[in-house]
């Protein structure tokens, strides 16, 4: 049998037409996992060996669309030969050029094969671009996405140009990419244009960009930097955030508003620049010469609210960058900031106050808490290191929501899923970057990751952190080392004390006691509870102890008192105000029946947070009839006000009136003492009782 290498030299002849081939058979055949349409035409002709095959290729196209696409039509011709390839590729829509691409690599085919020597044999790719619409653009990438996905695209409009050449070799590459686009815009926003050079040889690249707005002013940025991007520097990883950067930026009163939706997340942005600034140093800790200033801005963020009448003042020079106004409002809130960082050989030191009064924290476009603080911090910056050894904050008031935001369920699919068809993934785009992702290779071998730089923030914050609502008011402070690390995952570790402060549960008062803390270890939402509050019932003279302990879902509530009750008895006392719902009470008739209260009455209170101005019940009551079924069943709804006052309904199934039994009927009790009470009832039999009670638990 021969082997391999025999193989691959053995003389071969293929000559092969396709004309006409549905695209649609393909796709009902799982081949494509995409509804496709469309017409393939292919001519292949190849001679000599597998190692060294001559030949040409010819592929046209006609009518292609995929996932819904307007139709293009594609031509493709591909000859090999002695000398290398030679590819041209032209697309087209109604007749309008979209992309027209030639390229070129010349060396023998058996070597091209070789991964370490490609690098060396010479290659040229001229490529035209446009005009495109964005919109087409757009309906590309979207093409293979989940229909389902409600996710807000971007509106961005306009038209790109674009002219690539790549010459000398992919070791010692010479490229130059020159682009425009025209009519940029975003929905109504004003348009702008945009236009983008750049060229790279011998290790250095330049870049200039002119941003144009319709409604007034220009904007030009041109910089560069001296950087490796040839095939063995790729293979080996490229570290952008040590590499030098050299810019200067230029603009006066230029209007940023036709950049909206540009960044899907960023719906508005507005405002005007004006700048005179040169930056150097690195990319990862940059200097700044000059001014930059943005006046009357605005944002919009997609689910984090929006943020107005914005003012940022920057100025530097080679060894001092300050930020010397951040102003921002949001809501009834507004933020002051201002910062100042210091060149320290490699890296910056850095310092910086902030005040925020009344300022809004959003999540999912829902108002999470308010914030007021002033905060002052130190710290440094480097290559690999963002760290904040002390952010100190003497005081702060964080006031939460009257109503707890919704927990909203995510329209799009989760980015870690992957929905598979026939074993292939139906969106490729997303399985790519995943896989991009999980793979730190260079082009053709091992390469080397990127690693995040750490940003890393300890707070000084023992005491006066207020949180505030309407059922609580709790001041809690860290221990000494408490800090959060954010890189590829964010950490938290130390502990929360909670100093001391009350929470309203069920109506009732529990005070959280000093012992009390929240132990982080690592993931943020898995923190150590250790929690106890006290809750003091003077008309039963009972004081109630919940400790909370646990972590995530294996989380324990111990409750204990003095005097000493049974656990049911300290539910009760909570739920009730008393230590126990005596039979022929407002509450119940029979022990099962008082199990049947107490639990209804945690139900009711649950109930009570979605529907408490309607429905704001304390107890509620379910006995089933002597006889089984629903005959006989009695039910009652009521609210205590206070220890003592007592309003309820209650009802029954099958009444009979005529023996003064009521359907429906109102009950009052009031509570002298412990031991002395009045309870009254009236319904719609006309029938009703008073009674003074007196009672002694033994």
């Amino acid at each position: 049998m021969p082997k391999q290498a025999e193989l691959v030299h053995l003389p071969i002849n293929v000559d092969l037409d396709v004309h006409e081939f549905p695209l649609s058979l393909a796709s009902q055949a799982g081949l494509i996992a995409q509804e496709t349409q469309g017409k393939v035409s292919l001519t292949l002709q190849v001679t000599g060996t597998a190692a060294a095959p001559e030949g040409k290729a010819n592929l046209v196209v006609a009518g292609a669309t995929v996932g819904g696409l307007t139709p293009a039509d594609l031509t493709l011709v591909a000859t090999a030969t002695m000398k290398g390839i030679e590819t041209s590729v032209n697309v087209q829509r109604d007749g309008r050029r979209l992309v027209d691409a030639v390229g070129w690599i010349h060396g023998p085919l058996s070597k091209l094969q070789d991964p370490s020597a490609l690098g060396s044999f010479p290659v040229s790719l001229k490529l035209t671009a446009g005009p495109i619409d964005l919109n087409e653009l757009r309906s590309l990438s979207d093409s293979s996405s989940d229909p389902n996905d409600l996710e807000p695209r971007s509106p961005v409009h306009g038209l790109l140009m674009a002219d690539l050449s790549l010459t000398g070799s992919l070791n010692d590459p010479q490229l130059t990419l020159r682009s425009q686009l025209e009519r940029v815009g975003a929905g109504t926003q004003a348009a702008g244009e945009v236009k983008l050079n750049f060229g790279y040889s011998k290790g250095d690249s330049n870049l200039s960009v002119v941003l144009s707005s319709s409604i007034g002013g220009k904007m030009q940025i041109q910089g560069g930097t001296k950087l490796d991007l040839s095939l063995p520097a790729i293979r080996q990883g490229i570290t952008l955030r040590t590499a030098p950067v050299r810019a200067t930026l230029r603009a006066q009163d230029f209007d940023i508003s036709f950049l909206s939706g540009v960044v899907p997340e960023v719906r508005v942005i507005s405002g005007t620049l004006i700048a005179d600034a040169d930056v150097s140093g690195t990319f990862g800790v940059p200097t700044l010469h000059g001014n930059l200033e943005w006046n009357t801005g605005r944002v919009a963020i997609l689910g984090y609210g929006e943020y107005h009448h914005i003012h940022l003042l920057l100025n530097g020079d080679t060894q001092h960058v300050q930020i010397k106004e951040l102003a921002v409002s949001s809501g009834n809130g507004n933020l002051r900031l201002n910062a100042q960082a210091t060149r320290a050989g490699a890296g910056l030191t850095l310092n910086g106050l902030a005040d925020l009064n009344q300022f809004p924290i959003l999540s999912d476009g829902q108002l999470v808490a308010t914030v007021t603080t002033h905060a002052q911090w130190d710290g440094e910056i480097t290559h690999d290191l963002i760290n904040i050894p002390r952010l100190s904050i003497p005081h702060a008031q964080i006031d939460l929501p009257e109503a707890s935001p919704k927990p909203l369920q995510k329209l799009s699919r989760p980015d870690d899923i992957v929905v598979l068809k026939k074993g292939e993934p139906v969106d490729k785009q997303i399985a790519r970057a995943k896989s991009t992702g999980r793979e730190t290779s260079g082009f053709g071998g091992a390469g080397t990751a990127t690693r995040t730089r750490e940003i890393r923030i300890t707070l000084d914050a023992p005491r006066n952190i207020w949180v505030k609502g309407s059922d609580l008011n709790v001041e809690l402070g860290v221990a000494e080392g408490f800090h959060v690390s954010v890189a590829q995952q964010t950490t938290i570790f130390g502990d929360v004390r909670l100093l001391r402060g009350r929470v309203d549960v069920l109506g009732r008062r529990f005070d959280v006691q000093k012992d009390s803390d929240i132990r982080f270890v690592g993931p943020p939402t898995l923190p150590y509870l250790n929690v106890t509050a006290q809750y003091n019932n003077d008309r039963e003279q009972v004081k109630v102890l919940v400790a909370v302990r646990g972590q995530g879902k294996d989380i324990t509530i111990k409750p204990s008192s003095e005097p000493p009750l049974s656990e049911s008895e300290i539910y009760t006392l909570i739920a009730t105000g008393r230590r126990s719902l005596k039979q022929g009470s407002t509450a119940t008739s029979s022990p099962s029946a008082q199990a049947t209260s107490v639990v209804g009455s945690l139900a009711a209170s649950e109930l009570k947070k979605t529907l408490s101005s309607k429905l704001p019940l304390d107890v509620l009551s379910v006995e089933a009839g002597e006889q089984g079924g629903l005959t006989g069943t009695k039910f009652e709804a009521g609210r205590y006000f206070g220890d003592k006052i007592y309003i309820g309904y209650a009802g029954r199934l099958g009444a009979d009136p005529y023996r003064g039994e009521n359907s429906n009927a109102v009950r009052f009790e009031y509570q002298f003492t412990p031991r002395w009470e009045f309870d009254a009832e009236y319904g719609d039999a006309r029938a009703g009782s008073a009674d003074i009670v007196w009672a002694k638990d033994y």
